[in-house]
């Protein structure tokens, strides 16, 4: 079975993935095999990207899509610079988790309440 995590908001510089998706599909790999492979696999990791930024509540359990190292949304719109200015550190990209976050904080305060 093949699944979609690929979230398309009409914005091509926008690559965020759909995390409920990714957990269905790791759910199916190991429950829909588990009496095939369980003689074999003594454990299971799941590890995410390097620069990937998810919102998680630990209150609701809610979690935002992954905001993959793809992301080019700080670029776009012309706000890496200020960014880079702001913490005082030019090597940062478009990408990182930190610039995400810094995008957010600017121009999505209320992700970090949700």
């Amino acid at each position: 079975e093949t699944t979609s995590i690929g979230v398309n908001p009409g914005a091509p510089h926008i690559h965020e993935q759909d995390t409920a998706a990714i957990l269905r599909a790791v759910d199916y790999a190991i429950v829909g095999h588990a009496e095939d492979i369980s003689a074999f696999v003594r454990g299971i990791g799941f590890t995410g990207q390097m620069h990937g930024v998810v919102g998680y509540s630990p209150t609701t359990f809610a979690a935002s899509n992954l905001i993959t190292h793809l992301d080019r949304r700080v670029s776009h719109f012309d706000q890496l610079r200020s960014i880079c200015n702001t913490a005082g550190d030019h090597s940062l990209r478009d990408g990182y988790g930190v610039v995400s976050l810094a995008w957010l904080a600017a121009n999505d305060p209320d992700f970090f309440d949700r």
